[in-house]
């Protein structure tokens, strides 16, 4: 595609990107001009030099102007305050389509979908229009197109507009341009025309590539056809470009995977179809293209029963299922959104008019503070909206393009006021000024992130228990550390004082084991056990303290490569999987490496189950550690890891690397914070600025042109600026005006005097003169703290703080009047300087070329133009240093991370036991890797994703213990298609049963036998 021109009619690089050199008016002077509507029932303001005859009344608004047949607009009236307006019954005429011309483009957007502009009845009109209102109206559309602050509303105005019967006739006008010589019109039409289509291509490329293609196709012949057409190959390129774009667009669809719902049937599955793609090359993320209605992704479905071809197979249907289970949810929601559907959206939650309001670093985090409207029922103890790791999509085009975060802040006092912390996943450049509509994910985006990253990383090589997970293998073998004739000592099942020392505590921990020695008849027939041994040989059901069911559950679990124990609550399979754990810690020296030490993993689906397993373990050993810090057992607590890394930390008993280059980045991540913030402010500052700085800030920064530079010889900016003579009263009220407009003061005020305006500013500038002295006292404390990098660009010539600091001085003096002429010179130094700081910015290019005429002869508005478009380059030059900042801040925080993970990993290789949920274990997937635990056991299995138990597994991974009833509860998956269609909702423990993989046993015991069973675990 061919990029945007400085006139901003070009094209963008990819679809929903933002033209960053669009300009908002071209041709005109960047000052208020036509009317601005904030609030239902507003008086605009009128034209500047078009008369005050309406003033004292106010000025006609849109909606009072009805078209005659002849395009004569004539008043109809007083605006309606909010009441039922009378509908429109003459479509929009010439004059007022010429006036849409003087207004911004934001102002033409929304003015062209208001009721009463006619607009809509325009573009269903059956008669004929002419040639020159056809071409007229394709310059207002291409004038619309430029706006950047408006792009969600230009959507709507396209959706308006490009309907079968208004794009045939378009294909009329180009047939009937194509056969007249040139003229002035075809070339308008053509070149205005183009512009339009190349915004909605970029912006919508599926409903363009539906709608516009013919309409391109008859340009484009058309074209050819014009020989005496000037810029005819200009033209032809563009249309050809636009065509090309939409094209590629859909083979780039074809080419991820996807295909369009209606080519595609479900009668054949494509189970046997090979990718289009790596899986692993997939974003984790949701793009703007896995939104699009009109596109499905590729799926094959969970084989239940019978093997995969390979573990990449095998992975590549565990993830595309998994994301879309949590991508379609997004899909759906945004489409029903985009759509205006009236019915209540549960997919996802929308907050409209969100705003970006400030940017923080916390626990080392780049975050953004965003602020929306909460619904009148939001109840902050009890809603689930908002929580922490809640996936965020903000969006400023319909959500052609996305912006993704996750909740980090919810503050409850913040959240009061609508404000909330986001993290964002990727550097992005949000504008405050920008205004975004909010998707928020009603599912539990974190655990669907750490498990799909998890997969991702998986190496096809090293995958856990292939055989049988892969290819369903029915011959079950022996773990690989388990050797034919291993002698076990199973004391500990008569006895948990007999659990061996480096298992039952840990010296590191400084947690002792309290059992006491007792003594057991059946010890010494305990002690040495032919694990591999036949049932028959092994110690009877009286010796291990079992009944039948249950000694062969644990000679089997202890001997199997893959073990399953199935059965309803309160049957015994915690207490089965307790016994079997307390064995294998008595006899790590079989499984253990002693050159690499690691611990039994136990993963469990909810922060109970694990709190209630690892209190079970605790009866036999203290050598626990459990990851996350959701448990409320007051007995597990005391094994949270985040106390453990505290208290070696306390007791310097972590390593001496470790220790040393967390201190290292901790200063580095502290210096750098620093900067960052400072860059901010002096960013903050430029925007704003509460001064005049001096001019070899912007010399030394070549900000200023030569010619520039030997204008201001002999001459400082102050002066040059804050030239009272030329700020006139008229200047005084504009700039005042622009600054409510710009601001939306109360839109029920109604319409005010120019006095009432005036006032009513300067009272705004006394305002922001006290915030000012707050933010001041704010900074200099920040400074005093941080030490500021920054500080030396802000350099004044003048700043407003410093006049009233004079002012007070001089006020003081009792001698000393407010008409005394030193008090009144200050004063008026004051007013200037605080109304050209309230100088609203004009367009680039128009203020550009300021620059090359004589400063001196410059009206006051135009000098101050000029400021802030040099204020705005250095703004730009900053922000790239803000940027840079930014960027080695979270590199020296990602470094810094990987060494609080060598913390954990040092805390999980001197404990017997880790546990962690699923989410847990995804989310710590590189310490798991580096732990290579070779027993893993898998409580609730039954309740859990596939997916989330692939993910807890490592490559060293030689003995797997899954407990829990598929009979009773499956796993949860968010789509109910993706759930029975694709059969998301079996589990892993389930597909095993099913294809007879590894040693089953179901336990179906009586209440009392389960009570006598769980009470033998005190003994």
């Amino acid at each position: 595609m061919w990029r945007s021109t400085p006139r901003g009619n070009g094209f963008t690089s990819r679809p929903g990107q933002n033209n960053e050199n669009e300009r908002l008016q071209p041709g005109q002077e960047h000052h208020v001009r036509g009317r601005y509507f904030t609030g239902r029932g507003r008086f605009p303001n009128p034209p500047r030099g078009r008369g005050r005859a309406n003033t004292q009344r106010g000025a006609q608004s849109l909606g009072d102007l009805s078209s005659t047949n002849d395009g004569n607009t004539k008043s109809k009236g007083k605006a309606n305050y909010g009441g039922t307006r009378k509908k429109r019954e003459h479509p929009m005429g010439y004059k007022a389509l010429e006036r849409m011309l003087t207004l911004y483009p934001d102002e033409v957007v929304m003015q062209l979908q208001m009721a009463m502009s006619g607009y809509d009845l325009l573009i269903d009109q059956e008669e004929d229009i002419t040639p020159d209102k056809i071409c007229l109206l394709m310059k207002v559309l291409s004038h619309a197109s430029e706006t950047r602050s408006n792009r969600e509303n230009l959507y709507k105005l396209f959706s308006i507009t490009f309907k079968k019967n208004f794009i045939n006739r378009l294909i009329s006008f180009s047939i009937e341009f194509g056969l007249k010589a040139y003229s002035e019109n075809s070339e308008t039409y053509f070149d205005k025309l183009c512009n339009v289509l190349n915004v909605y291509a970029n912006a919508m490329p599926t409903h363009a590539s539906d709608s516009i293609t013919l309409l391109l196709e008859s340009c484009i012949m058309n074209i050819q056809k014009m020989s005496t057409l000037q810029e005819e190959n200009s033209f032809l390129r563009k249309y050809q470009e636009i065509k090309h774009f939409l094209e590629e667009y859909k083979q780039r669809l074809g080419e991820s995977g996807y295909v369009e719902h209606k080519k595609r049937h479900r009668g054949r599955w494509e189970d046997d179809l090979a990718p289009p793609n790596d899986f692993r090359e997939l974003s984790v993320l949701p793009t703007a293209e896995d939104l699009n209605d009109n596109v499905e992704p590729f799926l094959r479905r969970n084989i239940v029963q019978g093997k995969y071809s390979n573990v990449n197979h095998y992975l590549d249907v565990q993830f595309r299922l998994l994301r879309e289970d949590f991508v379609r949810p997004l899909r759906n929601g945004i489409n029903e959104f985009r759509c205006k559907s009236h019915s209540q959206n549960r997919d996802i939650w929308i907050y409209e008019n969100v705003k970006i309001v400030g940017e923080d670093i916390q626990n080392f985090e780049m975050i953004h503070y965003i602020k929306l409207n909460l619904p009148k029922n939001f109840k902050i103890e009890s809603s689930k909206r908002l929580l922490f790791g809640n996936l965020l999509c903000l969006s400023n085009d319909n959500f052609c393009t996305l912006f993704l975060g996750s909740v980090c802040d919810r503050n409850s006092e913040k959240l009061k006021n609508g404000i909330i912390g986001v993290k964002f996943d990727s550097d992005i450049d949000l504008h405050k000024d920008s205004v975004f509509v909010m998707a928020e994910t009603r599912s539990y985006f974190v655990a669907y992130k750490h498990v799909l990253f998890a997969l991702q990383g998986i190496i096809e090589d090293s995958f856990p228990m292939e055989s049988f997970i892969v290819h369903v293998e029915p011959h079950m073998r022996p773990p690989s550390y388990l050797a034919q004739h291993a002698v076990y000592d199973l004391r500990v099942m008569q006895s948990a004082s007999m659990m061996k020392e480096s298992e039952a505590s840990s010296k590191l921990f400084q947690h002792v084991n309290k059992t006491t020695e007792e003594q057991n008849e059946y010890l010494p027939q305990l002690q040495n056990v032919m694990v591999m041994s036949e049932l028959p040989y092994w110690p009877t059901e009286n010796a291990l303290g079992l009944d039948d069911s249950q000694r062969r559950a644990l000679r089997s679990a202890l001997v199997s490569k893959l073990s399953i124990i199935q059965g309803p609550p309160g049957t015994g399979k915690t207490f089965i999987g307790l016994k079997i754990s307390q064995v294998l810690l008595h006899n790590s020296q079989y499984w253990k490496n002693p050159n690499q030490a690691s611990p039994i993993l136990v993963v469990c689906f909810t922060n109970h189950a694990l709190d209630q397993f690892l209190e079970g373990m605790s009866h036999y050993t203290n050598s626990i550690v459990r990851v996350g810090s959701r448990s409320k057992s007051e007995i597990i607590d005391e094994f949270q890891i985040n106390k453990l890394v505290k208290a070696l930390r306390s007791r310097k008993e972590l390593p001496a690397d470790v220790y040393e280059m967390n201190n290292n980045l901790m200063w580095q991540i502290r210096e750098l914070e620093s900067d960052v913030k400072s860059w901010r402010r002096v960013v903050q500052e430029l925007l704003s600025p509460s001064g005049i700085l001096r001019l070899d800030v912007f010399s030394s920064e070549d900000i200023l042109p030569d010619t520039v530079l030997q204008q201001f010889r002999g001459m400082n900016l102050q002066t040059w600026l804050l030239d009272e003579n030329l700020c006139t009263r008229e200047d005084m009220e504009e700039i005042a005006a622009k600054s409510i407009i710009t601001n939306q003061l109360d839109s029920n005020s109604g319409f005010k005097s120019n006095e009432d305006v005036w006032q009513e500013d300067l009272e705004d500038l006394y305002a922001d003169e006290e915030r000012d002295r707050l933010v001041d006292d704010e900074d200099l404390v920040e400074e005093l703290k941080t030490g500021v990098t920054a500080h030396d660009i802000l350099k004044y010539e003048i700043k407003a703080k410093t006049l009233e600091e004079s002012l007070d001085d001089l006020r003081q003096d009792d001698d000393m009047s407010d008409f005394n002429p030193g008090v009144v010179a200050i004063i008026k130094k004051l007013r200037v300087l605080k109304i050209g700081l309230k100088t609203l910015p004009r367009n680039t290019e128009q203020v550009k070329v300021l620059e090359n005429v004589n400063f001196r002869k410059l009206d006051f508005q135009s000098r101050w133009a000029l400021y802030k478009l040099w204020l705005s380059r250095l703004a730009e030059k900053v922000k790239k240093k803000l940027l840079e900042a930014e960027k080695e801040f979270k590199r020296t925080s990602k470094s810094w991370r990987e060494i609080k993970d060598q913390e954990y990993l040092h805390i999980m290789r001197h404990a017997a036991v880790v546990g962690m949920t699923t989410t847990g274990a995804a989310t710590y997937t590189n310490v798991i890797q580096a732990l290579q635990p070779s027993i893993v056991i898998i409580e609730e299995a039954a309740e859990i994703l596939e997916a989330h138990v692939i993910s807890s597994l490592t490559g060293n991974c030689q003995h797997l213990i899954m407990i829990g009833d598929h009979q009773q509860l499956q796993p949860s998956a968010t789509v109910y298609e993706l759930a029975k269609k694709f059969n998301l909702e079996t589990s892993l423990f389930e597909r095993m049963i099913k294809n007879k993989i590894g040693q089953v046993f179901s336990f179906f015991f009586d209440k009392l036998k389960c009570m006598n069973m769980n009470s033998g675990m005190n003994h």
